[in-house]
């Protein structure tokens, strides 16, 4: 039996697992940077006006400890309510800091500036990469919104000679794409302008990257209906059986 190959990509690994249907290939294809460039007095002026903390994902947690770690700080240094993005974010940041913080249910950038709005909050301090997405920034313009962007790490792609030479696009393989700035790290290292011929059987770990490769022009094949690396492949202990016998 010819076994199909799961192609796992982004900062996330996969779960260590053996299934008899397929192979799993980690490639993350990308590497974060941490670096800062807020000095603790902008920290300062910014907390006065009580904004709430927003951390996008896991890496904004690595990067807010390490600035803290960096100026002889830690967590107690706020006295702010703190929301997350995702229940990875909420699970690691409650690991590092004891804090609980609070995540919308919808469970992307929109739902946290749906909720954000909802609940009558104007000011925020966005913790997150470099180059937050665009869609993002819009959505809180348009809610009247006020942010403080506080970037503590960049995402920059990564060469795999390794993935670009023996990727096969055939219908029997798979793609597990864990953000959307995995997506960018597949096109740099397949040399694409699009996802348009893919082939393979993408699978999206949730509704944010779901929108990043449709927005690439990419075909999603499964979505994982918990965002959770966990879930996922539980998932597609049945997705892939479908695909091999069809």
């Amino acid at each position: 039996m010819i076994k199909s190959i799961i192609y796992h990509i982004g900062l996330t690994p996969p779960p260590i697992i053996h299934f008899e249907e397929f192979d799993i290939l980690f490639h993350p294809l990308l590497q974060v940077d941490f670096s800062f460039m807020h000095l603790k007095e902008d920290m300062d002026e910014m907390l006065k006006q009580d904004p709430v903390l927003v951390l996008m994902s896991k890496n904004a947690v690595f990067g807010l400890d390490e600035w803290l770690k960096r100026n002889s700080l830690n967590f107690s240094y706020f006295n702010n309510e703190f929301w997350t993005v995702g229940e990875r974010t909420h699970a690691h940041l409650r690991d590092v800091s004891k804090i609980e913080a609070f995540y919308p249910s919808l469970m992307t950038g929109k739902g946290m500036v749906e909720a954000l709005h909802h609940k009558n909050k104007s000011k925020i301090v966005l913790i997150c990469g470099k180059n937050p997405q665009k869609e993002l920034i819009k959505e809180l313009d348009a809610c009247k919104i006020h942010f403080f962007h506080f970037p503590v790490y960049a995402i920059k792609n990564k060469k795999d000679t390794r993935f670009a030479v023996n990727f096969q696009n055939n219908e029997l393989n798979f793609i597990v794409i864990t953000s959307p700035s995995a997506i960018n790290g597949l096109l740099y290292n397949l040399r694409l302008d699009d996802l348009s011929i893919i082939k393979a059987n993408i699978v999206s770990i949730g509704p944010t990257t779901t929108e990043a490769i449709k927005k690439a022009k990419g075909r999603v094949f499964h979505e994982s209906k918990i965002q959770n690396i966990f879930s996922l492949y539980d998932d597609l202990k049945h997705v892939v059986g479908k695909v091999s016998h069809s």
